[in-house]
């Protein structure tokens, strides 16, 4: 492939990727605005246990108050609802005011300030304000914009507005020791929208960015190729060769430059990884329906594998060479690292069980061997002359893993590498 023609598929990735994001996020916007909500129209959060030794728990909400008007929406987050109730019976005060208001009414006074609030599982991060005076009772102040307090469940409503303001809960009396169920949430008209208007401006991304890729790639499959016939590029009985020889006489010293020496190559391989994962669903799709994976599509993810190989060589998987990787998708035996793989001429359209865990999408891509490929790569020792690498060597099982899917290859995987 042609420099141009690889840029192209990048250009059409990042549009592939941005759309798909658009698309997936305005879905999850719509499913949310479909199934979250209570019979008042609120997106409520489960109900949690807080507590605090001290007189208080106040959560700031930053309501675009240092924004302009006119990106700030009236109802920043439409109306906010708390549902609190003590767990011992006891009257609580849940109110919302201004931060400045709050901050100072409780000077002086020893109070939690919730930072922030995680889900999965529920976890609060807090930081105590120290003071020793009483607060007294809050009920009793003039700034609270909403307020609820008795005993039982309270609940309090509020129409948000732009600004810096405070919720906070307390014993209605203000002791201290504060221990209460919660729950928040908010009735808003946006998601429903919001969702609808990222599914509707995601789409043609999406489809300009295959249809880009696709166009970039085509023409690219050598014509000889292009006959129902097995072509034989690979040698020895496996259609999946993993080769890598150790250079003699190696520098002692490049191995501590070599990490500012990748990154060109790993700035590149980022976004022809980021083509490569479109561009696999793509070829999913095509196996389904028509049971052959496009050699075009083929030959580019191959040659991203490949071009990844060989830069692990040269850097810190392997070390195995001090000669500069090739800028380029294609195959050079002249070259101490390789990948080749034997293009399928069918593929099963469904996924193969009696192989025992293809990816869903048999293909010969390398989704099934990245959880090998990562963290195991580079435990390696020299043995006769060569590198024998166990992250490299599950690389190229897990491979082989996926390419028995194809009917041709009726063979177990072998378990190792075709290492030189």
């Amino acid at each position: 492939m042609r420099a141009g023609r690889i840029v192209a598929v990048v250009v059409g990735a990042v549009l592939a990727v941005v759309g798909l994001a658009a698309v997936a996020g305005g879905g999850a916007l719509m499913a949310v605005h479909a199934v979250a909500r209570d019979g008042a129209g609120y997106y409520q959060s489960p109900t949690e246990r807080v507590d605090t030794p001290t007189a208080a728990l106040a959560a700031r909400l930053e309501l675009g108050a240092d924004l302009a008007d006119e990106v700030v929406p009236e109802r920043p987050v439409g109306t906010l609802r708390v549902r609190a109730e003590s767990v011992d019976g006891s009257a609580l005060f849940v109110g919302v005011a201004p931060t400045r208001d709050v901050d100072r009414w409780l000077a002086g006074t020893a109070y939690e300030r919730v930072d922030q609030v995680r889900y999965g599982p529920f976890r609060t991060e807090t930081h105590l304000v120290a003071g020793d005076e009483p607060a007294g009772a809050p009920a009793g102040q003039a700034f609270w914009v909403a307020t609820a307090t008795g005993a039982g469940s309270q609940e309090l409503t509020w129409p948000s507005e732009r600004g810096d303001w405070t919720v906070v809960l307390m014993n209605a009396d203000g002791r201290t020791g504060v221990a209460a169920d919660v729950s928040v949430g908010a009735k808003t008209g946006v998601l429903l929208p919001l969702g609808a208007a990222l599914a509707v401006a995601g789409l043609p991304l999406l489809a300009a960015g295959v249809v880009i890729m696709l166009i970039a790639l085509k023409g690219t499959a050598p014509p000889d190729l292009a006959a129902d016939r097995e072509p034989a590029v690979v040698p020895g009985s496996y259609p999946v060769r993993l080769d890598g020889h150790l250079d003699a006489g190696l520098s002692r010293w490049l191995w501590l430059v070599k990490w500012l020496l990748v990154l060109p190559h790993l700035f590149v391989l980022a976004l022809l990884w980021l083509a490569f994962v479109p561009l696999t669903i793509v070829a999913g799709v095509a196996i389904l329906f028509t049971a052959r994976y496009p050699r075009a599509i083929f030959d580019f993810n191959v040659g991203v594998l490949r071009w990844t190989w060989r830069v692990c060589y040269y850097g810190y998987s392997a070390l195995a060479t001090d000669r500069y990787p090739p800028f380029s998708l294609a195959s050079d035996p002249a070259y101490p690292a390789d990948l080749t793989v034997a293009y399928p001429q069918r593929l099963s359209p469904v996924s193969c069980s009696s192989s025992g865990g293809c990816w869903p999408f048999p293909t010969t891509s390398s989704w099934p061997c990245l959880p090998a490929a990562g963290p195991v790569v580079g435990a390696g020792s020299r043995t006769s002359g060569a590198w024998r690498l166990a992250g490299w060597s599950a690389f190229s099982w897990s491979w082989r893993r996926s390419y028995c899917c194809s009917p041709a290859a009726t063979r177990s995987p072998s378990s190792t590498s075709s290492w030189v």
